[in-house]
């Protein structure tokens, strides 16, 4: 029973044992730890919050769903679930969750979390300290000076360079045969008045 409510943990953030308490899920960010120069990977932590807790509706329906039974038989499941913790617990008096962490009763009869940080193995913090250089000798900055390289050109390149000057100046002789035909056909309309005669 106890893998269907670290299941039902893992799932949903919050789980409630009747009779024991609340357990919920929180995640906690990664911090930095100044004092002991570590980063501390962001870990889940599981908190028990005192009180009457009950299940709620939807375990219930998990529960039963889990094992194939009815709503009243989950029910059912659940009560003596609790009841077998209580009873450990006045027999051992604390109780190890894989997972979870060790739950002890003090002598008020509260139950207090010792939260197991399983992904702590998986995820260590992180060592940080400063990694200082060596300071920069004093360095002056000489600009370099231009370096100019001189091919010798050959007549061929110097008609091809001819020949691509007049490809790329297409569009003057275009420009200039299109004022020559609406010069003449402003003329034509001056000398006649019109197209057709």
């Amino acid at each position: 029973m106890f893998d269907l409510f670290y299941k039902y943990l893992i799932l949903h953030k919050k789980v409630a044992v009747p009779g024991v308490g609340l357990f919920s899920l929180n995640r906690q960010p990664a911090q930095l730890n100044f004092s002991d120069k570590e980063f501390v990977a962001p870990h889940y932590e599981v908190k028990l919050l005192q009180g009457g807790q009950v299940p709620e509706q939807n375990f219930y329906s998990f529960v039963a769903k889990e094992n194939k039974v009815d709503d009243d038989e989950a029910r059912r499941l659940v009560e003596e679930f609790a009841s077998d913790i209580k009873q450990q617990f006045k027999t051992y008096k604390e109780i190890n969750w894989q997972g979870i962490g060790l739950i002890t009763e003090n002598v008020f009869g509260e139950y207090n979390l010792e939260a197991e940080n399983v992904l702590k193995t998986y995820f260590p913090d992180v060592y940080a300290e400063r990694i200082e250089s060596p300071a920069p000798a004093a360095t002056t900055y000489e600009e370099p000076e231009p370096v100019v390289v001189e091919e010798p050109v050959t007549v061929e390149e110097e008609e091809e360079d001819e020949t691509t000057v007049k490809k790329q100046d297409w569009w003057i002789d275009a420009i200039i045969l299109a004022i020559l035909a609406i010069a003449a056909i402003g003329y034509y309309y001056l000398k006649n008045g019109t197209l057709i005669h």
